[in-house]
Parts: structure tokens; sequence; C-alpha cells
């Protein structure tokens, strides 16, 4: 009870600096604009995507059965491609009511837990800069930390991911900041 009393507002401050900062990354900024490219054929992709699957989730193509990987079939369409994977989303993408307040959410909890592990390790009354060193650490472990797997086993552009880190580094200096600004002197 004492860490929620002592915590909540460097906890809620950096929830919503972090929010409005991915808001300004993504709706003012252009570098996340070409991170997308429109396929030539998007009518007849749609259609086919349409009539071949059962309903949201995710798709790869070719499909890789672990005990068919030595097959010479599967081989040869593997090195043909093109490979990639497709995920299939359930509702409209441009009614973002339910993935902001999501994100509200998981920020939120990242910033609870971020918090409460400097907590943990520094207690009341560190100094700013010790607060904010510890807080941006664990931040940035939280936003960029797990980026490059994407990469590295699902094919996403190194250039996309390079710029999610760069992200991910923001976001983090603005929430060690935000907590070490308001983090308590005393409990």
């Amino acid at each position: 009870m004492v860490f929620v009393m002592s915590f909540w507002l460097p906890i809620l401050c950096a929830t919503v600096a972090v929010f409005l900062a991915s808001w300004i990354v993504w709706m003012l900024l252009p570098h996340h604009k070409g991170d997308w490219a429109k396929f030539k054929n998007e009518e007849a992709l749609i259609g086919a995507v349409r009539d071949g699957i059962d309903g949201p989730g995710q798709y790869q193509f070719p499909y890789v059965d672990p005990k068919e990987m030595k097959d010479p079939e599967l081989i040869a369409k593997c090195d043909d491609g093109p490979v990639g994977t497709v995920v299939v989303w359930r509702g409209n993408p441009l009614k973002m009511g339910k993935s902001l307040s999501l994100h509200f959410v998981h920020t939120l909890v990242l910033a609870t837990l971020v918090t409460f592990a400097c907590y943990r390790i520094l207690g009341f009354g560190t100094v700013y800069y010790s607060v904010m060193k510890m807080a941006g650490f664990f931040a940035l472990l939280a936003y960029a930390g797990a980026a490059p797997t994407q990469a590295i086993w699902f094919g996403r552009p190194w250039s996309v991911i390079l710029k999610e880190m760069a992200d991910g580094f923001l976001y983090a200096l603005v929430m060690g900041s935000v907590i070490a600004f308001f983090w308590p002197y005393k409990g």
C-alpha cells in the first residue's frame, strides 16, 4: 500500500507523458511514413486472403510444418519465394478507440513495473539523476529490447526496427525523466 500511495503520481504522469510522446511520434513526425507499402494488386490480394483464411490470426506462406522442413518440395517453394507472414485483424483498424485504450493500459503497466523496480532498488529520497538512469534503463529494455527479434525471426526490415528502437529510446527518456521528477523524497 505504501508503494501505491507514494508513487501514484509518478506512475500516472509518466503514463500520460509517454502516451502523448507516442502520439507525437506516430501522428506528427514523418519518420514512420514509409514503413508500410501498398500491394500492386491490393483488391485481388484482399479477395484471395478473404477466401483463403478461416478468420483473424497470423498466417505464414508457404506454411511450414516443422515435421516437413526437409521436404524438397517445401524447400523449393521457400527458395522460389515469396516467403512471408500476414496478420489479419478483426474489425476496422481506422476505429482506434480500443487500440488507444489498450496502449494506455500497456503504458500504465510498464510505468508501474518500472517505478516498482526503481523503488525496490533505490528506495525513497534518491536523487533525480539516479532515478532517471535506472527508470530510463528499465523503460528502454521494455520499449526497445525485444524489437530486434522481429527482424531476426520474422523478416521485418531492419530500417523499421531501428526506427522503433529510436522511438523506444525516446519513450524511455520521457518515462525515466518524469518518474524521476515526481520521485517522492519520503514514504
